[in-house]
């Protein structure tokens, strides 16, 4: 990793000073440039213009590998917001159910209140039906012990 930084780093300035070279004016000397009306043109070592060409293509081939990595990423960005999409969407559809059966949870209770209200009374007519019976035949007990002690006096 610190190779390729290196590396990086060398190109950048050996592209920085090569633009410098050329673009910086120069005295005129054996080698400098020439001069003509529209175009200024430059004169460039071979071993100039090949590390400049070795650079470029350098630089091309790290473009070109980033250009690729930024497809891959798009790409995977395109991916993970599909699925993010699919993910709302299912999480949307759980808070409804939740709310739905929380309604249901709701509704529940209040038909079990009811029914235990229900059973309540039930239970309190029972006693009061287990009472008058009780009642009725203790009065039946009473009535039939007063006819018997009146059919064995006579």
């Amino acid at each position: 990793m610190k190779k390729q930084a290196k590396l990086k780093l060398s190109l950048l300035l050996s592209l920085v000073c090569v633009l410098l070279a050329v673009f910086m004016p120069l005295n005129a000397s054996a080698g400098s440039p020439r001069y003509s009306d529209d175009v200024t043109e430059y004169i460039l070592t071979e071993s100039q213009y090949q590390k400049l060409s070795n650079n470029l293509t350098e630089l091309k081939t790290i473009n070109e590998n980033y250009k690729k990595l930024l497809m891959q990423s798009k790409g995977q960005l395109g991916t993970s917001d599909k699925k993010l999409a699919e993910l709302e969407k299912k999480s949307d559809e759980l808070n409804s159910l939740c709310l739905t059966l929380k309604i249901k949870v709701k509704e529940q209770e209040s038909l079990l209140t009811s029914v235990n209200q229900s059973l309540a009374e039930l239970e309190k007519e029972y006693k009061l039906k287990q009472k008058r019976i009780k009642k009725q035949r203790n009065i039946a007990y009473v009535i039939a012990g007063c006819a018997l002690y009146a059919a064995m006096k006579n």
